[in-house]
């Protein structure tokens, strides 16, 4: 009788286990479809950035034979 309630018990913290296992496996992956998302993003507006240097550094080329 001791052995089966051993038993029982080593079931359910395995089961216990295995679920937690599950939610950080889960939470794993939406993080990491979080992190490629943010660097996308980023890596979008490290584009724009340069865009808008060389279209600021253009006008200042410009600037100066309008005036």
């Amino acid at each position: 009788m001791v052995i089966a309630g051993e038993l029982e018990e080593l079931r359910t913290q395995l089961e216990a286990a295995e679920r937690a296992r599950k939610a950080a496996e889960a939470e794993l992956h939406e993080t990491s479809d979080r992190v490629s998302e943010l660097a996308a993003a980023n890596n979008s507006l490290v584009t724009s950035k340069r865009k808008l240097e060389i279209d600021i550094q253009a006008m200042q080329v410009l600037l100066p034979s309008i005036v």
